[in-house]
């Protein structure tokens, strides 16, 4: 709908306001709450069309938009201000707008007759070609009396819609033909009636137990097999979205073939008789569930309209309130076979139709979602199902403890469950037939011993007749044949290159007396030099041997404690390897180990080489050094049945106990020594002490560390890098009294917080030196090797301690540009583009310089996400101080997670001075020469000189208030505030009252040192605000407003 007939401008339309049902004429000429309407309507408007302006697509229309906005807004107060124009400018934007909905009525007309969907779809498309809504009831008056509309169509019916998997399942059914099977489920469980109750991994389960893949034979039906196990595995079943793709596949087939059926049959007479139908449409709706489809019989039905109106087939199904009446077949909620009502049990699966809600015993259908009595969740019936079925199959297997666990799952889950019940009765009854056989079979199979697994199995089939498990029977019958066929060539050709193939099917059959037999012509060699070597830093022992001569041996190894093994089974198997050493560190201090080793081929074994008895005496571990002021703190894990001693010597570390000054402060976990010289080296061993079987005493070898105590060194509390041109960095930092500034980088996060000892080494094997090239005692410059984000952090490094001081983050990657900064009355609105791949910018600003990182103390921050950007396409910062310089820094979050961090600043001075519109309070008067004027105020600056004490950290001894005036001044009051700039009177604490001067000058106020520390920043305040109309307070040029 246009908003312009040639008339004049239509506000109704130009502004999208028409409504069938809402005139919005008003009561009264000036009506303000029709006023507000449109007005609100102009406005939103304009600004969604000056917003697409300059979009490449819709900038045209916004422009002409835009036009006929300005060109409507003279027009508008005499709109508002008269009630018969609105009358009559509605009048005309309902005429056109059913003249609109007249020419799409126009269309629908031409089959004679509509449908209350045709109603429907004219109220649509009207609402998507011209914005307004059309109720229905304003179509029906809109359609010519002449005009039929019918309360129902005739059917069309809907086609049967090929699933996309259809053309990758369809493959597999020459090879099923071939096999005999119906669908993949028969193949894998042609005894299961309901395989939908069967969960997915069990299906994955059985086609893994029962592939062929190793089957040698090579005719068709083992290819064929081959190949749909390898779908099975590989495809249908690898996890439930793909197993209800083949379910849809199955069901689409299921009901076609139905369909082809009515095709052949009665396409000859295009006739469907409705007896008939219902016939086929039941067939239709039982292919469909029976494969899981959730398909009711008005769908059924509806395919077979379809299917017979494209085959030239005449069939009008009768309607609904037409049809005899009485209950229809149900599908089975199990299998989905077609049941007779009032069926109580499956005749197909066995299945309960109705189950009992173990809450209130009410009988509902099995595949309800909730009790229609209580309220029950049915959701965990299928579940329970399923479990049974599982179980089922681990019983027909022998896993009867397996079987009956999941037999109590769904118990858990369904109370009272008949298949629960029956199916422990036939596990019970299936152990007392074959009693503990089972556990032998499956433990035989584990063994490897296959030939007694044979006879097992074979005895268990005569004593249940119905017993069949195909994994453990594909297992027997691979492994034994392999065996046999190694056995074989080896009697023809005994030599040791047919050693592989006998190792290989010795590994998989190990108790076939004629394999046996052919490998006992390769019993190996003994080893030779079997050594043990005790590590006590490792907590452990070495074993190593040299190989035995001949062909390709592995090695068993035992060990025994207290004395040596006299065979190879004459303690504890540790490992059989090809390797020749071993590393045991299940071991205990202060035990005599003895170990063994024998080569082996096959079933053959040399003879047990011994070695010496070994005793580990464990270390101490995880030991943590940290050198104080006169005094050195050790922390260690203490060995179990150990007691540590430590000991020091100024010279050397001490090599035993007693060599040396032992330190008596020990405890379990540590020590703590004190009364030392500083920076002065000090050399430590810590020995453990044992008591050894026989009574003896024996100490380890000792962990030898030297460190030096000494005053700690002060942490750099100040660090600012700002990125230069050239992406060069420039770097800040405070002096550190005491040490050494250093720097590290890293891209990872600090794990240190500020304050923290650490040694440098730890330092360094976390992150890497940075590079300063210095400037001066606390500047210097660096570069960065990419754009990466990095964290730097500052140390300070004496005696290879490192004291952790501040961090920064950095990157040379600026993400993110401010364009532009206006003012808006105390305001200022920062404008940019948001930033790509970025969730949050964060504005940061200060009043004496560009804030050096996102995380700055001493700045004020304002976080934005993008839903708060795009509501102003800019950042707006309330409330400031007409008279301040401001230096905002405006930083992108980058990456994501823990690895997120802000991106470069993009900086930029803002002040109000000059702006348009914003009032600023009068300076003092001067003349030329910069002499205050007779009867104005008087011009100030400031500063606080501050003095360090030799003791503490950033202490004040004695601090100043130094005041320069151009005149007289009124009493003004000093406060100051730790980490920001105090903005108002009222932010942070009062640390001088400085009574009013009379002179002009230089005047200077001592100031209490207690309240003074490095890192407070301070401002200077008048106490009567009227002083600000005629003086003014400002710092002095140069100075930083911060004690440091």
């Amino acid at each position: 709908m246009t908003s312009n007939d040639g008339n004049g401008i239509n506000f109704y339309q130009l502004l999208d306001l028409f409504d069938f049902e809402h005139d919005l004429v008003g009561r009264a000429d000036e009506d303000p709450a029709i006023a507000k309407t449109f007005t609100d309507a102009f406005k939103a408007q304009e600004a969604r069309w000056s917003k697409l302006r300059n979009n490449p697509r819709e900038g045209a229309q916004a422009q002409q938009r835009l036009d006929e906005l300005n060109r409507a807004n003279r027009e508008l107060p005499a709109f508002l201000a008269s009630r018969d124009e609105r009358a009559r400018q509605y009048a005309e934007a309902r005429a056109r707008a059913e003249h609109d909905v007249t020419a799409i009525i126009t269309m629908f007309a031409i089959k004679g007759y509509m449908t209350p969907d045709d109603l429907a779809t004219i109220a649509g498309q009207a609402k998507e070609r011209y914005g307004y809504t059309v109720p229905q009831n304003v179509v029906r008056e809109l359609i010519p009396s002449t005009m039929e509309i019918r309360e129902q169509e005739t059917r069309k019916g809907r086609e049967l819609a090929k699933p996309k998997s259809f053309t990758a399942f369809n493959k597999a059914e020459s090879e099923l033909a071939t096999c005999g099977y119906r669908d993949l489920y028969q193949m894998l469980d042609p005894g299961n009636m309901r395989p939908a109750a069967t969960s997915t991994a069990v299906w994955l389960k059985k086609a893994t137990a029962d592939d062929p893949k190793n089957n040698a034979k090579q005719d068709a039906r083992t290819t064929a097999l081959k190949n749909l196990y390898k779908m099975c595995i590989g495809r249908v079943f690898k996890d439930d979205a793909s197993r209800a793709a083949y379910d849809d596949y199955l069901a689409y087939t299921a009901m076609q073939r139905v369909l082809d059926e009515v095709a052949t049959v009665f396409q000859p007479s295009g006739v469907l008789p409705q007896d008939v139908a219902d016939k086929y449409v039941d067939r239709i709706l039982e292919g469909g569930t029976s494969h899981g489809a959730a398909i009711t019989r008005d769908d059924a039905e509806d395919h077979l309209i379809w299917w017979c109106r494209t085959h030239d087939i005449a069939y009008t199904p009768v309607q609904q309130e037409e049809a005899a009446a009485g209950p229809k077949a149900e599908p089975c909620p199990w299998c989905g076979m077609l049941l007779a009502p009032g069926t109580s049990t499956c005749a197909h699966c066995g299945g309960q139709v109705e189950v009992a809600c173990p809450q209130c015993h009410e009988r509902n259908r099995a595949d309800v979602r909730f009790c229609g009595n209580c309220g029950y969740a049915y959701t965990n019936l299928a579940k329970a199902t399923a479990l049974c079925d599982e179980a089922r199959g681990e019983a027909a297997s022998l896993r009867f403890d397996e079987a009956e666990r999941l037999l109590d799952q769904a118990d858990g889950l369904w109370a009272g469950l008949q298949d629960v019940t029956r199916t422990k009765s036939d596990i019970a009854n299936t152990r007392r037939l074959v009693g503990d056989l089972g556990t032998r079979l499956h433990a035989a199979i584990d063994a490897h011993e296959l030939a007694n697994a044979d006879r097992i199995y074979r005895e268990i089939a005569g004593r249940s007749p119905g017993f069949a498990d195909p994994e453990a029977r594909n297992a027997i019958d691979t492994g034994l044949a392999k065996a046999r066929n190694a056995a074989l060539l080896a009697r023809s050709a005994p030599t040791p290159k047919t050693l592989p193939e006998l190792l290989d099917a010795y590994d998989a059959c190990r108790d076939l007396p004629e394999l046996n037999t052919a490998l006992a012509a390769f019993t190996p060699r003994p080893v030779a030099a079997v050594q043990a070597k005790a590590d006590g830093a490792g907590r452990r022992i070495v074993v190593s041997w040299r190989p035995a001569s001949g062909p390709q041996p592995s090695y068993v190894l035992v060990r025994k404690r207290g004395s040596r093994p006299l065979t190879i089974r004459d303690g504890e198997t540790l490992t059989e390897t090809t390797a020749t050493t071993y590393v045991d560190a299940d071991v205990e201090p202060a035990v005599d180990y003895c170990y063994a080793v024998a080569a082996k081929v096959g079933p053959t074994m040399s003879a047990a080489v011994p070695s010496p008895a070994t005793t580990v005496l464990f270390e101490v571990d995880d030991l943590k050094v940290t050198p104080d002021e006169s005094s050195v703190h050790m922390a260690w894990g203490r060995p179990r049945g150990g007691v540590v001693e430590v000991w020091r010597r100024p010279d050397r570390a001490p090599v035993r106990p007693g060599d040396g000054v032992r330190v008596t402060n020990v405890i379990d976990s540590g020590m703590d020594d004190r009364g030392l010289a500083n920076d002065v080296p000090v050399h430590y061993t810590v020995f453990v002490g044992y008591r050894m079987p026989d009574g003896t005493p024996a100490y380890s070898s000792g962990v030898r560390v030297t460190t030096t105590p000494s005053a700690p060194a002060e942490p750099i509390d100040f660090l600012m890098a700002q990125l230069m041109p050239g992406d060069v960095f420039s770097l800040e930092w405070d002096a550190p009294e005491g040490g050494e500034a250093r720097f590290y980088a890293t891209r990872g996060r600090i794990p240190w917080r500020k304050g923290d000892m650490v040694p440098l080494r730890e330092i360094a094997s976390k992150a890497s030196p940075l590079p300063v090239t210095p400037r001066g005692d606390d500047t210097g410059t660096f570069r960065l090797a990419d754009d990466a984000i990095y964290h730097i952090v500052a140390v300070t490094a004496k005696n290879d301690m490192g004291v952790i001081g501040e961090t920064t983050t950095v990157s040379k990657r600026k993400a993110v540009e401010i364009t532009r900064i206006q003012a808006s009355g105390a305001d200022a609105i920062v404008r940019f583009d948001w930033p790509k791949d970025c969730t949050r910018v964060l504005l940061a600003w200060r009043t004496d310089r560009f804030p050096a990182s996102a995380q700055e103390k001493g700045a004020t921050t304002m976080g934005a996400t993008k839903a708060l950007y795009d509501m102003a396409q800019a950042l707006v910062v309330r409330g400031l101080d007409p008279h301040a310089t401001y230096y905002f820094s405006l930083f992108a979050l980058i990456g994501e997670g823990t690895s997120s961090s802000y991106s470069a600043s993009s900086s930029r001075m803002f002040s109000f001075s000059g702006m348009p519109g914003v009032p600023l309070p009068a300076r003092a008067a001067t003349d030329r020469g910069g002499v205050p004027m007779p009867g104005m105020g008087a011009q100030a600056v400031y500063q606080v000189t501050a003095h360090k004490g030799g003791f503490g950290f950033g202490r004040v001894s004695r601090a100043q208030l130094d005041i320069r005036t151009s005149g007289p001044l009124p009493a003004t009051e000093l406060r100051g505030q730790q980490g920001a700039l105090p903005m108002f009177v009222t932010q942070g604490v009062s640390i001088a009252q400085i009574p009013p001067i009379d002179a002009a000058g230089s005047h200077s106020f001592p100031l209490p040192a207690n309240l003074l520390a490095k890192g407070v920043f301070y401002r200077l305040f008048f106490t009567d605000e009227h002083a600000y109309e005629t003086n003014s307070l400002t710092v002095a040029p140069g100075v930083m407003p911060r004690i440091g």
